[in-house]
Formats: structure tokens, C-alpha cells, sequence
């Protein structure tokens, strides 16, 4: 996969993972990036019910405390009833 197929954002990507990683190396601040609705990629993963995305971004230090809309990632797993 190249950087293009991510140029159109974050939460269009295909390959979360490749994604994830590119953001990361640029800026690793860019794991804690917002979207629109205020939500981070942690939000994402977590409603998307991504296990594995959701340790990945822990890992490179997504902040499971920031939000500026209604509901934290951990509400977003609740909703989806993740165990993990």
C-alpha cells in the first residue's frame, strides 16, 4: 500500500494497520488526531469492535481519555458489548 491511498484520511483507509503506522512515524501525536464528530482512531476501533487496533493504538500512545464529543472509546466498546 502506498501514502496515497491514505492522503484521503485517516478513516478512509483500508489498511488500518499501514494507516496507523505512517501517521504514527510522521507525528506521534497524529494517533490522537479528531475527526469531524470530535472522535480519535481509538473511538473507531472500539465501535468497529478492532481488538488488535485498539492495542496497536495504546501501544503508540492514543490517549484513552481524549474526546470533545458526548462519549470516551470506552463507551463506543460498551455500545458494541467488546469484552476486550
Amino acid at each position: 500500500m502506498t501514502q496515497r491511498s491514505c492522503n484521503g484520511g485517516f478513516w478512509q483507509c483500508r489498511s488500518f494497520f499501514v494507516c496507523a503506522q505512517m501517521l504514527a512515524s510522521r507525528d506521534a501525536t497524529a494517533v490522537n488526531q479528531l475527526n469531524l464528530y470530535g472522535e480519535s482512531a481509538l473511538h473507531t476501533a472500539c465501535l468497529h469492535d478492532k481488538p488488535e487496533n485498539v492495542e496497536t493504538l495504546l501501544r503508540w500512545r492514543a490517549d484513552p481519555t481524549l474526546t470533545m464529543s458526548t462519549r470516551f472509546p470506552i463507551h463506543c466498546a460498551m455500545k458494541v458489548s467488546s469484552i476486550e
